[in-house]
């Protein structure tokens, strides 16, 4: 265990103490309150750049399995004209699988997406919140 964390485990308590015998001003509180909804801010932020990053890459993923629907389309049309019924099947099989794997990843964005929209209500909503205690130090709204 680090030093910090040793001094971290025998100092907590004595705060806790000076804390309910001496409680922080009102504008400590304030600054406490502020640094608290700053770093919660932050953290909320790069959750939602990660869901951002994985939007992305699921836009990007049905990309690749449009291409490869109509590419497999081809084929297919391809292989009937040319009577080759083996060749045919098969990427008859392989088109069914990459649309079916179009539909979940349209189902896992859809989800992303509505879940991104969640998070930026509730990231604007604790930025008034924070601009609210900044501007007047009153308390803010839940």
């Amino acid at each position: 265990m680090s030093i910090t964390a040793w001094r971290k485990t025998l100092t907590s308590p004595w705060r806790a103490l000076a804390d309910l015998l001496w409680p922080p001003s009102p504008e400590d509180e304030r600054q406490r309150q502020l640094a608290a909804l700053t770093e919660e801010l932050r953290q909320r932020q790069l959750r939602m750049l990660q869901r951002q990053r994985r939007i992305e890459a699921l836009r990007g993923r049905l990309i690749q399995l449009d291409r490869d629907a109509e590419r497999l389309t081809g084929l297919v049309q391809n292989h009937l004209s040319d009577k080759n019924q083996e060749e045919a099947y098969r990427d008859a099989l392989a088109l069914e699988k990459v649309r079916r794997a179009r539909v979940r990843t349209g189902d896992r964005l859809q989800w992303q997406e509505e879940a991104y929209h969640g998070q930026q209500i509730a990231f604007e909503r604790l930025k008034r919140r924070r601009a609210e205690l900044q501007a007047g130090g009153r308390e803010p709204r839940l």
